[in-house]
């Protein structure tokens, strides 16, 4: 919603304010899917021998799988929104131009962000893969 005001000739106050969800997060309850043993990711990449192709993108000799990551949703997963406002206030000098301030500002809540639930619970000199909480998804394997 916003509004334009205009209090004396030559001046105009402007505002606004905006609510914003973010929607690709309410699709987040399928990431379930892409988890090990019903999503396998293969990456693809060229090497000195083999270069990938138009007519062959995905030859077997370029692949390889990384290792399998877990992907899951909290339960108490609760959707971000973002916040905008703005005022602006205009003033038309004549001969001269437009003298203009203004203040925008934003805020976001509930904002996702990633979690590594195999991090290690303490810090130590030991072997990462020794101290991870589940070694069988270890990235360093």
């Amino acid at each position: 919603m916003g509004f334009a005001w205009s209090p004396w000739k030559n001046t105009v106050v402007r505002g606004g304010f905006g609510l914003y969800y973010d929607s690709g997060m309410f699709v987040v309850n399928s990431s379930l899917y892409f988890n090990p043993p019903f999503f396998t990711v293969s990456v693809f990449v060229p090497s000195e021998t083999s270069l990938i192709t138009l007519s062959n993108p995905f030859a077997t000799g370029n692949g390889f799988v990384p290792p399998a990551q877990l992907s899951f949703v909290s339960p108490g997963f609760v959707p971000s929104y973002t916040q905008h406002w703005n005022l602006n206030v205009q003033r038309e000098i004549e001969h001269v131009g437009v003298f203009s301030a203004a203040y925008a500002a934003s805020k976001g809540t509930h904002l996702p962000r990633s979690l590594d639930i195999n991090q290690p619970l303490t810090p130590s000199p030991a072997d990462l893969t020794t101290r991870e909480p589940y070694p069988a998804y270890s990235k360093s394997s």
